[in-house]
């Protein structure tokens, strides 16, 4: 559930942010909103988005079994009144994690069995993501959807 206007706001621009650069890419991409991932001895989380992007291998199926299903390669995490901990991914093995804190992203990448922030996210190499973001953001609050038509005009989706 999201708890302020603030969070949902940021959070429809990010999901959509993502969206409008994967067809950009000319990538596929499969996404769900707020599911419950949780495997037996380790607490749940409900990342507020994820991403399966190329691959996706769970296309069609109602459940996910995260004991034997891959993990997502995008999580989303848009944090106003609360605070994510990566540590909380570490059994869930989710390839990269957005944390959204004050209108900036901050990635990390699993890699070796821990999360490391990053400079770059490996599925946009090439973007400055939080240019991007500020700028989305800020055209939101005066566009409305027109926000994101704007960005799908910058970047086109490939054919």
């Amino acid at each position: 559930m999201v708890p302020l206007p603030e969070q949902g706001k940021q959070l429809d621009i990010i999901v959509e942010m993502v969206k409008v650069l994967l067809r950009h890419q000319g990538l596929r991409f499969d996404s769900y909103h707020e599911t419950t991932m949780d495997l037996p001895n380790h607490s749940g989380v409900i990342p507020d988005h994820f991403f399966y992007i190329g691959e996706l291998p769970v296309v069609g199926k109602r459940r996910i079994d995260w004991s034997s299903d891959p993990p997502p390669d995008l999580a989303i995490e848009c944090d106003v009144t609360s605070f994510t901990s990566v540590n909380d991914y570490l059994p869930y093995r989710v390839r990269e994690l957005w944390i959204i804190r004050q209108q900036k992203i901050k990635i990390y990448q699993f890699q070796d069995g821990r999360y490391s922030l990053v400079e770059q996210s490996q599925f946009f190499g090439g973007f400055d993501l939080n240019a991007i973001l500020t700028e989305c953001i800020k055209d939101a609050y005066e566009l409305g959807s027109g926000a994101i038509d704007k960005l799908s005009d910058r970047y086109p989706r490939q054919r």
